[in-house]
Order: structure tokens, then sequence, then C-alpha cells
């Protein structure tokens, strides 16, 4: 849970244009047939609309154009998941059918001799790739092109390639070279006024700079590309923005993050963006769950219930609802183990790839093994820096739970190294401190760091962290303190509201060692020795 996914990018063919139609699913992915040569959009070629599912199995024309112009259709539908036949559903993530109809495209684009119309080809094929989330396969398309491309294309296919590429480093974390391509591109874009790829070119930098610390500069990135796309009449464009605005905005106030997710749901659902809307619904979920709305990602996962989508693209959006099932007892880690074998094998996106560690964190706090906690969030940050900020939080409190503070403050050193900014993440950063204080003997600082975390999550509406503060305070602190006792208590309502059986489990364990630790400090001190730590408090009753 938390775990992060940005919008891998859209087949929007860069293009000075004023209105945004969804006409077929080809113009829904901005794939403009006549910008990727004279020929592929003539009469006769049937561009497959919600009305003509049936494009797939029709006669190919034996004219070279036509049959590049049937490719990109065939292609088209496979990677969006699109309602067809009046309602019915079909899985649209058909990554090789599609990838093979793209690869023919092009191979029809060369044989014609058109070049211009080959490299649009292969910047749609790099597209679709970076949707299907095949970092390695795009990458390996996008170099070569760009190599060729340089003074053999027009400025526009060139920018449209090396922005493309420069989404790839994004999701490689090779920020500076991401950058050193973004500020290529976007010149080209503004020179020439092609706005949706002025508005790509600014997400993407923008993205790039909040994994480079600069997280200010990025969202006043993202936020001027979705104004462009509010001006140019481009809603899928101001939807990608809201879902790079939500990524930012969550690490602050994961409640103000909600608002904007529930924003941008609603607008891919009206612009018949599925594969946007699947997206939003897992990033809010995830925020939901800090906001206590537990059931949010589980009645917005009802409208796409019908769709066949595959466990490898779906699975990763439900970490939310895996981690609520986890919390309320109703799934083991041993079924978390069986959901993600669907993810053997190498994955070349550091999101999915982060995927699993993070649900086995929380398989493991749920059954209160918070050294393994700690562990599997630490492998999720390392793998994943687009989802450091929010693991690394998680992975300092489980530290902390576990009784090892050398561990938290390492999560601490890791998150400053992040840039990551904002209320949320103080507030955070003073519940880890309490909880230091507290394992060092510094009771004074650890009972004012509480309270002041407290009155943070709640001011906030994160009920969820009020919880994981709360066990801390009474299991360091024990229930003899008043405050700890009475955030407890709070702490319990929340859980008992929840349904969270599991975590209410470790709240009374945590009362108990609590109770337990004051009591051998108190004889400690009668006796003339040290305040014992929280280890040895735990140890008094077994």
């Amino acid at each position: 849970m938390n775990l992060r996914f940005r919008q891998p990018g859209r087949f929007e063919r860069p293009a000075k244009r004023a209105q945004h139609t969804a006409e077929s699913p080809v113009e829904a992915l901005g794939i403009d047939l006549k910008r990727l040569g004279d020929g592929l959009h003539r009469p006769g070629i049937a561009i497959p609309s919600a009305q003509e599912p049936a494009i797939l199995g029709r006669k190919v024309s034996e004219h070279p154009a036509e049959r590049g112009g049937d490719a990109l259709a065939r292609a088209a539908p496979l990677f969006r998941i699109e309602r067809i036949d009046e309602g019915r559903a079909a899985n649209a993530v058909q990554a090789d059918r599609a990838e093979a109809f793209f690869r023919e495209a092009i191979e029809l684009r060369r044989t014609m001799g058109d070049v211009p119309g080959r490299f649009r080809a292969i910047a749609a094929l790099g597209a679709a790739l970076i949707v299907f989330r095949r970092t390695e396969a795009a990458e390996t398309v996008y170099e070569p092109a760009i190599a060729e491309a340089e003074g053999a294309a027009d400025e526009a296919d060139l920018a449209s390639l090396i922005c493309g590429l420069a989404r790839i480093r994004f999701s490689q974390d090779r920020v500076d070279e991401g950058l050193a391509l973004i500020d290529r591109g976007l010149p080209i874009a503004e020179r020439h006024e092609l706005a949706e790829l002025l508005i790509e070119g600014l997400i993407t930098k923008g993205n790039l700079l909040s994994k480079a610390a600069r997280p200010v500069e990025g969202i006043a990135l993202v936020e001027a590309a979705r104004r462009l796309a509010v001006e140019h009449n481009l809603p899928a464009w101001e939807a990608r923005a809201l879902v790079s605005l939500s990524l930012n905005v969550a690490i602050r106030d994961p409640r103000a993050a909600v608002e904007l997710e529930r924003e941008a749901i609603a607008l891919a659902r009206r612009i018949g963006r599925r594969d946007m809307e699947l997206l939003l619904i897992g990033n809010a979920g995830e925020d939901s769950v800090r906001t206590g709305e537990w059931d949010f990602q589980e009645i917005q996962f009802a409208s796409l219930d019908q769709l066949d989508i595959e466990p490898r693209i779906r699975l990763p959006m439900e970490a939310a609802s895996v981690t609520i099932g986890l919390l309320r007892g109703k799934i083991s880690a041993a079924e978390v183990d069986a959901r993600y074998k669907v993810f053997s094998g190498s994955i070349d996106d550091t999101d999915l790839a982060s995927s699993l560690p993070d649900t086995l964190g929380w398989a493991a706090f749920a059954d209160g093994r918070f050294a393994d906690a700690a562990a599997a969030w630490l492998e999720n940050a390392e793998i994943s820096a687009l989802n450091a900020p929010y693991t690394l939080p998680r992975m300092a409190h489980a530290a902390l739970l576990a009784g090892d503070p050398a561990l938290a403050r390492h999560a601490l050193e890791r998150l400053a190294r992040t840039g990551a900014q904002g209320k949320a993440i103080d507030v955070d950063r003073t519940a880890i401190a309490a909880g230091l204080a507290a394992l060092e003997g510094r009771r004074d600082d650890a009972v004012a760091g509480y309270r002041a975390a407290l009155a943070g999550w709640r001011d906030l509406g994160l009920p969820w962290d009020e919880v994981v503060t709360s066990i801390e305070f009474v299991r360091f602190l024990g229930p003899d303190e008043p405050e700890a006792a009475a955030a407890a208590d709070a702490a319990r309502v929340i859980l008992e509201r929840l349904e969270a059986v599991r975590i209410l489990a470790i709240l009374d364990e945590s009362v108990e060692l609590g109770r337990a630790r004051a009591g051998a400090a108190r004889n400690t001190e009668t006796a003339g020795g040290a305040t014992p730590s929280a280890d040895e408090g735990a140890s008094i009753i077994g």
C-alpha cells in the first residue's frame, strides 16, 4: 500500500489544435493518423469505434498504405480499456497483439520509403510500450530512433521521440538524463506551438524535478501543464496533470490529494479513459487508507469489475484493498504470496517491481513482525524512488516498534535525501523523533513530541497515522502516562470503526507492554538501577 504509480504515458500525437474529441479509440488516444503519413486515414479504412469492435477480424487491404492504417487501427483498441458492444466490456490491455500491429505499421512505412511516417509510427510504438510498462523494450525503440532522426526527421517528430525517452528515464530514476532530454524537447514544442507535446513535456519535467528533490518547482510546472490542458480543451491531459499533482500533494496533505484524485477520476470517466481511471483509483485508495476512508477503493473498483484486466495490471492498483484486508484480518500473508505469483520473473518497471515488498511489509506489520516490515519497506524504497517518500516514514515507525532506533534514524536520513517536504512529512518527523526520545529514556521530550504529532495528525485528518503514533506512545511510555492512555483510547475508537481487528490486537498488546515496562522502570528506580529499554520491557511479559 502507498504504492504510487505515475501515469506511464499516452498515445497523443503532438499537434496544434484547440479541440479534443474521442470519436474512436484511435482518436481518443491522440494518434493522429493523418500525421502518421498520407494514406493511413483515407476513405475505406474503417477506424474502430465503440460500435465497430469487429475491425480486428476484417479483411486487410492489399494497398500498403491502407494496410499501414489498418495495422494502427487494429493496435489502438488493444491498449485501452474501452466499452464496446453497447456496454459490454473488453480487455484492451493486450500488449503483444498491439505491439505486433504497431511494428507492422513501422515496417510498411519503411517499405514505402515514408521516413516521416515511420518515425511517427515508432513514436506511437514507444508510447504504447510505456503504457504497457515495458520500459526496457521502449528504451530499445527510442534510442536508435533518436540517433537516426537527428538531421533526418522534422523537429516535431524528433521532439516527440526525445520526450518519450525522457519519460523512460523518469521511470528508471535516471533523473539528470531525463532533465537533459526534456530540456531539448520543450523548446521545440513551444517554438512550434505543439500544445500536447508542450503539456506532456511540462508534466514530465515536473515529475523529474520532484524526484530531484525540487518538488515546489515540479508542482509549479505540472500546474502550468494543467492550465494549458484546460485552455486547449484537452481533458485527458488535464487528468494526467491531476495524477502528477496528486502524487506531489499526497506527501504534503493526503486528504487534499484525495480530493484531487476524486476530481480526476470523475474526469477520466467522463472522457472514457478507463486506463487512467484504474490508475487514479489505485493512488486514491492508498491515500484513503490514511484518511480513514477504507471502503473507498472497493466501491470505486466496482465500476471496473466487469473488465477482464490482466492481473499484472490490476493487482498493484488494488494494493490499498489488499492492505485493508490484511489489517482487518481478511487476508493472510500466505494469500499475498499466492496473489503475487503473477509477478514471478523480471519486471523492468520500478513501480511494479516495488509492489511485492511493499505489500509484504504490510503483511508483516499486521502480524506484529515489525522488523520484517521495516526490512520490506526499506527494499521498496530502494527499488522505487517515486514511492520512497511514502514508504520511508512507515519504515521508521516499524523500526521504532521493533526497538531499533538506529534503523529508524537511517530511514529519516534517507527521507531527508528525497527532498520531500510538507506538513504530513513534518508531522511524521515529529512523531519519529518522539519515538526515539522514548527509546532513549527522554520521557519529557517524548511526551511533548507525541502531543504535537497527535495534534498534527488530527489537524490533517489522518486517523491511521494517529493510530500508529498512539500505539507507539502507549507502548513506550505506558498507560500510566495520562496522555498516552487517552491516545490509546482514541485509537481504539478509530480501529473499531475501521474494523481493523489485527491492529486492535497490536494496540492491546502495546498497552500491556507499556504497563509492564513502566512497572519494571519503577522497580529499577527503587533498586537504584537504570530504566529498562523498550526491548527489556517487552521481554518481561514474554
